[in-house]
């Protein structure tokens, strides 16, 4: 799915505008949201819950975190993936180590 929506000019999500986007997909790498500095309320909750092939997936540039926005976003994600998961992360920004961050088992790299 992510190959087919082109997410590479999106600067902001409004209020639950990515809510629930990839749940329960086989989507093995989700979408660059790397150009993203603005999110509503909940505008990422639950995204990529039960996302069980998600290995790759980029944190909006966002300097603050808002574990509401983000709330359950990387919920039980990767689950069927054997190998490294990878969060990309905007550098010098403190995101939470839970679903509603960087879950047990996912590997940051900043950009």
């Amino acid at each position: 799915i992510s190959s087919t929506i082109n997410f590479s000019n999106v600067t902001t999500i409004g209020d639950y505008g990515m809510y629930c986007c990839f749940a329960y997909s086989s989507i093995p790498t989700g979408p660059n949201l790397r150009k993203v500095t603005s999110i509503g309320e909940s505008g990422l909750g639950q995204c990529f819950d039960n996302s069980l092939a998600l290995s790759e997936v980029t944190v909006p540039n966002v300097s603050v975190w808002n574990q509401t926005t983000f709330e359950d976003w990387l919920n039980n994600a990767g689950g069927n993936v054997s190998g490294t998961k990878t969060i990309y992360c905007p550098t010098g920004v403190t995101i939470p180590e839970n679903n509603s961050g960087i879950p047990t088992g996912w590997t940051r790299v900043d950009y």
